[in-house]
């Protein structure tokens, strides 16, 4: 369930006449979530020693309290050990809160008091069960009934004694962290869900101090969606299933009342089309003209006669389309594109205008307003949260300018040129640019006085 071996850690913390132990989960490279009565040793005088020891790690690390809640039982803890650097290996972190009111499959891994070895070294517990979301309500609490083996009584304490602290994930999501052993329940542990320590300021502010996101995305429904950064946004459910018992046919899992289309566990099938409709478009175009040879029965002469008038007619046509490309790569390599959008980006408040002619620009040199989207997007979003804009205005700014750059468009014109060209009336390529050059840039300047009117009058 997606528990990352790399991020367990184990802690000891003592002072004078008093000592204790516990798990963490650790958040960022040196920032480790635990329960606060793990910790409360070395909180109780100035002598207070604070140790951690993530898996895989022989030696103890010097630690230090970063932010500590008794209410809710939980603590920040910070590794001071000049050395220590984070595992390649371990996975991106991702918070997560539970969705409805049914139980939901987790795991967790921690050092409890029954996985003692005989040198009284603890080694680790993996624990599955269920949380459930609707116990413990009053007490914002979720109950974690395991299913795994239980450690036997314990005279004198808690047998799960030293579990308190561990993470708990669920469907790959940090859900909440383990805290208590109620003494009424059998297989039973309590955890705090990571909601509620999310919505405190204080520690949102150390996980903004390491570097740690602090988005949660609602687990339980069971559909996600991966977005860039490791985030993801979780995605209704279908609102009827498929009756699969009849085998419907593909198009209807495009009715609405089925809502989304499982393709989980399809990641071949879509890598294959993916990188079929992304190749060169070489072979399906000459695999189009062989098809179409045969359907039209035409003989080897007719398609020589044909070929020849092609490449007469596309002699001008050619080296255009390849200069225009080649000189969108060149401006692109050579960072002059990126030039061009940061000096119009620097425009202050002016930016919003020019944001529609940036979506302009982009789309006059790459021939598409997706590649303009792709080349000026995150450019247009990093400025706008600069100039506290809204990010989505100003992409939608970029797309709609390019629309508008669309005419201009070098590549489409000369092509359109070529497919006309057998009209005795057809104009040429400089013929049509001429004229339509005026009209793109005059939408394009009334798109950004709209858009400048929707950030600074209209909002």
């Amino acid at each position: 369930m997606g528990v990352d071996r790399y991020r367990v850690c184990e802690l000891y913390a003592t002072s004078r006449g008093a000592a204790g132990s516990g798990s963490g989960y650790r958040l960022g490279e040196r920032l480790v979530l635990t329960a606060r009565h793990v910790i409360a040793p070395a909180l109780a005088g100035p002598d207070g020693q604070l140790l951690v020891r993530p898996v895989g790690v022989t030696r103890w690390l010097s630690a230090r309290v970063e932010w500590e809640d008794a209410d809710a039982d939980a603590a920040l803890i910070g590794i001071r050990h000049e050395r220590w650097q984070a595992p390649d290996q371990e996975s991106m972190l991702r918070w997560g809160e539970l969705a409805g009111g049914d139980p939901v499959w987790c795991a967790a891994v921690g050092f409890p008091w029954a996985s003692a070895r005989p040198d009284r070294m603890r080694d680790t517990a993996h624990l599955y069960g269920k949380l459930s979301p609707l116990g413990q309500l009053r007490q914002g609490r979720l109950d974690f009934d395991v299913a795994s083996a239980s450690p036997s009584a314990r005279e004198g304490g808690s047998p799960w004694a030293g579990m308190s602290g561990a993470g708990v994930i669920a469907d790959n999501h940090l859900v909440a962290m383990i805290t208590v052993d109620p003494a009424r329940y059998t297989g039973r542990l309590v955890a705090v869900p990571v909601g509620r320590l999310l919505a405190d300021p204080g520690f949102r502010a150390r996980l903004t101090a390491h570097g740690v996101q602090a988005e949660a995305a609602p687990v339980g429904a069971g559909w996600y969606l991966e977005l860039p950064g490791g985030q993801t946004v979780s995605l209704a459910p279908a609102y009827r299933p498929v009756n699969r018992r009849f085998r419907p046919a593909p198009s209807t899992l495009l009715s609405p009342e089925h809502g989304l289309v499982p393709f989980l566990g399809r990641q071949a099938v879509l890598d294959q089309i993916s990188g079929w409709c992304q190749g060169p478009p070489g072979t399906p175009v000459l695999l189009a003209a062989i098809v179409s040879m045969f359907l039209l029965r035409m003989s080897f002469a007719q398609v020589g006669k044909v070929a020849r008038k092609t490449v007469v007619q596309m002699k001008v046509p050619i080296p255009t389309i390849a200069c225009m490309l080649g000189l969108a790569y060149l401006m692109n390599y050579a960072g002059m594109t990126s030039t061009l959008g940061l000096a119009l980006a620097a425009t202050g408040k002016g930016f919003p205008f020019f944001s529609a002619v940036l979506g302009w620009l982009g789309v006059f040199l790459t021939g598409s307003d997706t590649s303009s989207n792709v080349l000026f997007g995150n450019l247009q979003q990093v400025t706008a949260q600069r100039l506290n804009l809204p990010p989505v205005l100003m992409a939608s700014a970029n797309s709609s300018g390019g629309v508008m750059g669309k005419m201009i468009d070098a590549q489409s014109i000369v092509v359109a040129s070529v497919a006309t060209g057998g009209h005795p009336k057809s104009p040429d390529a400089g013929t049509v640019l001429r004229s339509v050059f005026w009209h793109s840039l005059a939408l394009a300047i009334l798109i950004g006085i709209l858009v400048m009117l929707q950030a600074y009058v209209l909002r």
